[in-house]
């Protein structure tokens, strides 16, 4: 599947950085400015929280694409479901753009 969202919302460089700031603190001085580690930690957790959020976007469009060729194989799939799921999916791309903006 077309991946458009990574490249909007910038997942992949925000994965690198995660490990970056996981890399900082594996570092042994890493807790020698307790703010500083602080602020790291914050950052790694909203970055994640972020990755997080686009990963299961990600899934329910897999899943929902799945349920599309279903159905375009005869299968019976619910209306509703598929606008639930879709609905779903939309609702947590707005967010994630929101979240992008701040």
């Amino acid at each position: 599947m077309l991946n458009p969202l990574g490249t909007i919302f910038d997942y992949d460089k925000k994965k690198i950085e995660i490990e970056e700031l996981k890399d900082l603190q594996l570092h042994p001085d890493f807790w020698d400015d307790p703010k500083k580690a602080q602020i790291t930690l914050k950052e790694t957790q909203s970055k994640e929280v972020w990755t997080n959020g686009y990963e299961v976007i990600f899934e329910e469009l897999g899943d929902l694409e799945t349920l599309l060729e279903f159905k375009d194989m005869g299968e019976e799939v619910p209306e509703d479901e598929l606008n639930t799921l879709y609905d779903s999916i939309l609702e947590k791309v707005e967010g994630l753009e929101f979240k992008r903006m701040l």
